[in-house]
């Protein structure tokens, strides 16, 4: 059965792309099996920016809106149909390059797979070049800005989002250890860093 539920937008494949990447890094062993299986699997890869690493998620899992294990369970969908929908958003367009093909072998060494055929859809407005070009990487937080604090815990508790922070500094290259030293009195306040740190 054909699946409907879309994605409308690049947050809505970002937020997706971070869940399967959390489940892969879960202590739930089960979990962290079933991520590992959809990365293995994958044909087809998004690729996004997140600080200064790229990151590589399987186009039919991240296809499909708030896409959680339990929704790709009950249908896990059709990757032609998602990548059809990234081409016609205009979201994502076929990407091919040496470089892509070695971000792509070292992200997944990192999750202990080893896979070196794929294929890539890239940011539509983006040119290899631009995934090349150093980033860094801010947390602001929307509650410390004027008008926004509403609309941001309606974000966290309709759809889990939240950016967190308040300070101006760059993390791109601080380890988790520096991080934890950082948020001595904010522990929670971790948790995000560490799935994109470990």
């Amino acid at each position: 059965m054909d699946r409907t539920d879309f994605i409308e937008n690049r947050i809505d494949v970002i937020k997706n792309i971070y869940t399967l990447y959390s489940y892969a890094k879960s202590s739930i062993a089960e979990n962290k099996e079933w991520a590992l299986q959809r990365f293995k699997q994958g044909k087809w890869y998004i690729v996004e920016v997140f600080g200064n690493t790229l990151f590589f998620a399987p186009s039919r899992f991240v296809g499909y809106k708030d896409n959680t294990i339990e929704n790709h369970k009950l249908n896990p969908g059709d990757g032609t149909q998602t990548n059809s929908k990234f081409r016609e958003l205009k979201l994502y367009k076929e990407a091919s390059d040496v470089f892509l093909t070695q971000q792509f072998e070292h992200f997944m060494i990192t999750l202990g797979i080893e896979k070196d055929t794929a294929k890539f859809l890239i940011p539509y407005n983006y040119e290899i070049s631009d995934l090349k070009k150093p980033r860094k990487c801010y947390f602001i937080c929307p509650t410390h800005c004027k008008g926004q604090k509403e609309n941001a815990w309606k974000s966290f508790l309709s759809k889990n989002i939240m950016a967190i922070g308040w300070k101006h500094t760059d993390y791109t290259n601080y380890s988790i250890e520096e991080i934890i030293n950082d948020y001595t009195d904010d522990s929670t306040a971790i948790e995000p860093f560490k799935n994109i740190k470990d």
